[in-house]
């Protein structure tokens, strides 16, 4: 039920739960890696370790040196929060520039200033990550294609084979 309604499988929602839990404990305790590794039900924390940067880019220990709560860019990260959470319905420029409340040459202008990237690649970007995380654990392209706002199977597969170099198929494999 959970999958149906969500999208992800039970142990999915519970594996981001955790790293965000994570990476709230990384970012504002002075709690150790290892400490954190534990409290969080990790057996070993060279294995956390690896799940962290797997997930996240960076270990547990960079995330920490680079995080900086007090100057952090809100507009980047808001940007960055709207794409990972709608990218899988909304394409357009204009959905995201109306949740930022700008106009979209406005947005446009200030994400490629602020991050050296276009808003549409941005959105690709994203689209390409839960894409391949889709593939991986075994999903039909066809479902993927779906879940991610295609309306046809061969419009993913081109799309996918444009920017990965491969297709969705081949990438599974």
């Amino acid at each position: 039920m959970v999958q149906d309604k969500l999208g992800i499988t039970i142990n999915k929602l519970v594996q981001k739960k955790q790293l965000l839990e994570s990476k709230k404990d990384v970012a504002f305790t002075d709690k150790s890696i290892q400490e954190i590794a534990y409290d969080k039900g990790y057996k070993d924390p060279a294995y956390f370790n690896r799940v962290f940067k797997n997930a996240v880019g960076q270990t547990p220990n960079q995330f920490r040196r680079t995080f900086d709560y007090e100057h952090r860019d809100v507009f980047s990260q808001n940007i960055i929060e709207l794409i990972q959470m709608f990218h899988k319905k909304e394409h357009t420029l204009g959905f995201y520039a109306d949740k930022m409340n700008v106009s979209v040459k406005t947005l446009s202008k200030k994400v490629k200033q602020k991050m050296n990237s276009s808003l549409g690649q941005l959105i690709r970007y994203q689209i390409i990550q839960s894409a391949k995380t889709m593939l991986l654990e075994n999903d039909n392209i066809k479902d993927v294609a779906y879940n991610l706002g295609f309306e046809e199977a061969n419009h993913f597969s081109k799309f996918f084979t444009n920017y990965v170099g491969v297709a969705p198929s081949v990438y599974k494999k």
